[in-house]
């Protein structure tokens, strides 16, 4: 673009020296005309012969003529300067903002920009295995008793749905626009101490969370992502309780994804480890070893598909999820007016849970309705599809 501004003012100085010379011409002629034709003593009062009146008023006219020409060409230059600037400016300021888009406050929800990183990687269990869910000895009575599962091999996403992964199926209809939750509190969440209130960490309203987790949507929400999937012909739903707790134990084989060591901040995004939800690629040691995944404790608790009951007694010997008694979501990722009175299960833990609490056996009963910043989701899809 400079270089063409350059090319532009070379062309107006060229044309602004012919623009003088053309307008100059007739006036340098007539002062020759004067100085030839006329007596030193006369004053120049005079044109010897009206044939060089003549001449010289055609002269003039073509002058004017001619200058009004090149008047007209540095007019359509300088009109030419300034729209090619105009638009050079209008150009550079959309390339700006096209290429800060990804880090705008979303302001500009996230659905209605582009996301180049919104794949979702999908890890497949070795094959179908036995493991056992529960144990008899647990001391919450909700891990009781100990079931055998027999476990089918299954796809799951290697993290948390993120929130550019939630804004396609927004921005394609498929999901609703999350709310915005202002304020979480105690009733919302009982690690809060009684009657505080927080700001929420929604994440879909914050600035460079691309790669966080999406949180604050309800059960059915979340369960509309799925929806979306399988119209694409993934055949995804939530994980099932049994699946979760089976990658999160690599496959039954550790107390926890990573081995039988208690999580830290190297391993998981729990109490202590930062203020709110981070990217799902961290932290880098708290990956499952079979198969691959990562955030299966902390940084965001997972809805899981099942309905809550207070024991395993009801647990379906091949790890199908605990089926409602009616169907809780609307289509369109709403509750269905029994969805509302339903209790579902998230499990995990999060960024705001105590290293006690952030065990691959916790189960925590949640109404369907909650909205949380604690609360995410990750999806399974049969292998093959």
């Amino acid at each position: 673009m400079t270089h063409t501004f350059q090319q532009a003012h070379t062309y107006r100085a060229l044309l602004s020296s012919i623009y003088c010379m053309i307008v100059s011409l007739p006036i340098m002629s007539c002062s020759l005309m004067i100085d030839l034709d006329c007596s030193a003593d006369d004053g120049c009062s005079s044109l010897s012969g009206g044939s060089q009146v003549a001449g010289m008023e055609t002269e003039l006219i073509s002058g004017m003529q001619a200058g009004e020409i090149a008047a007209g060409i540095l007019a359509g230059v300088e009109a030419g300067e300034e729209a090619g600037e105009e638009a050079g400016e209008d150009a550079g300021e959309d390339a700006g903002e096209d290429a800060g888009m990804p880090n705008m406050p979303t302001g500009m929800p996230y659905h209605l920009l582009e996301c180049n990183s919104c794949d979702l990687e999908w890890v497949t269990t070795r094959s179908s295995s036995q493991f056992t869910l529960g144990r008899d000895d647990a001391l919450s009575e909700d891990e009781r008793p100990s079931v055998v599962i027999n476990i089918r091999a299954f796809e799951v996403i290697s993290t948390e749905v993120t929130v550019g992964q939630y804004s396609r199926c927004v921005a394609e209809g498929g999901c609703p626009i999350p709310s915005q939750v202002k304020d979480h509190s105690s009733q919302l969440d009982d690690s809060l101490d009684f009657g505080e209130i927080r700001e929420s960490r929604c994440l879909y309203f914050e600035e460079n969370a691309w790669d966080k987790p999406m949180n604050c949507i309800n059960y059915c929400e979340a369960h509309a992502f799925t929806q979306w999937l399988t119209d694409q012909g993934m055949n995804a739903r939530l994980i099932s309780e049994a699946e979760w707790e089976f990658i999160a134990t690599s496959e039954g084989r550790f107390t926890f994804p990573w081995g039988q060591h208690l999580p830290t901040c190297d391993h998981a995004t729990i109490l202590g480890c930062s203020n709110s939800p981070v990217d799902v690629h961290q932290p880098s040691q708290g990956v499952a070893f079979f198969p691959p995944t990562r955030g299966l404790i902390g940084n965001v608790s997972e809805w899981v598909a099942d309905r809550y009951t207070q024991d395993y007694s009801e647990k379906s010997p091949q790890g199908l999820a605990t089926p409602f008694v009616n169907t809780p979501c609307q289509p369109d990722g709403s509750l269905t007016a029994l969805g509302n009175q339903s209790i579902g299960i998230i499990r995990g833990g999060d960024w705001r849970t105590t290293q006690r609490d952030a065990r691959t056996g916790n189960r925590t009963p949640t109404s369907l309705t909650t909205r949380s910043d604690r609360i995410g989701f990750r999806v399974v899809k049969a292998i093959g599809f």
